[in-house]
């Protein structure tokens, strides 16, 4: 059955065994998790750095990156009147 388990339980459980020493049925008992979601946790902690692991970034990737996003907005600043279509043909032109 799955469950919710809060932040603050899942820092609670590997408080419990890392710092208090309690092994993880123990913690499993009087916490109402299983020691396999206090291992998951413990492993998250130990390669991230936190409890829960990042999240995946979601969406398609970005077509135009940092640079040339900067670059279109100096054009922009420059010729505010600028159309999409003109925009295209210059990423067409400096940056295929």
């Amino acid at each position: 059955v799955y469950q919710r388990i809060s932040r603050d339980r899942k820092e609670r459980a590997l408080y419990l065994l890392l710092e208090e020493g309690w092994d993880l049925e123990r913690i499993a008992v009087a916490l109402g998790v299983s020691s396999r979601s206090i291992e998951r946790w413990e492993a998250n902690y130990d390669e991230h750095g936190h409890i829960n692991p990042p999240t995946p970034i979601m969406g398609r990737p970005r077509l135009l990156d940092q640079v040339m996003t900067g670059e279109i907005h100096e054009l922009l600043a420059e010729t505010p009147s600028l159309l999409l279509d003109k925009i295209g043909e210059w990423l067409a032109i400096y940056h295929d």
